[in-house]
């Protein structure tokens, strides 16, 4: 197991390699990614259902609350995991 600073440390660097990736992801990549960044820093989600006629406010809701009970900390792997398949799906650009 992977001590908390180490996670922190590859979720930083995954919150960084997301902007850098040569294509934007599709929408739904770019949806999972918020789940679990938001599980990540904010943990289960309190906020009420949105109104259905606020359909993209209303999908990134149910994609972080269906986390709902997943620890910070394994959010933060996840993430991880999600952006090293982007990074291997888009490719990055190279630091400048």
């Amino acid at each position: 197991m992977e001590t908390t600073e180490i996670m922190d440390k590859k979720f930083d660097y995954a919150c960084n390699q997301v902007k850098r990736l040569r294509e934007r992801p599709t929408d739904a990549e770019l949806l999972v990614l918020y789940g679990y960044y938001k599980q990540a820093i904010l943990g289960d989600n309190p906020n009420p259902k949105p109104n259905i006629l606020y359909l993209k406010e209303r999908k990134k809701w149910n994609i972080w609350n269906d986390l709902k009970g997943l620890s910070t900390e394994q959010a933060k792997i996840e993430y991880y995991n999600q952006v090293q398949k982007l990074i291997v799906k888009y490719g990055t650009t190279a630091l400048v």
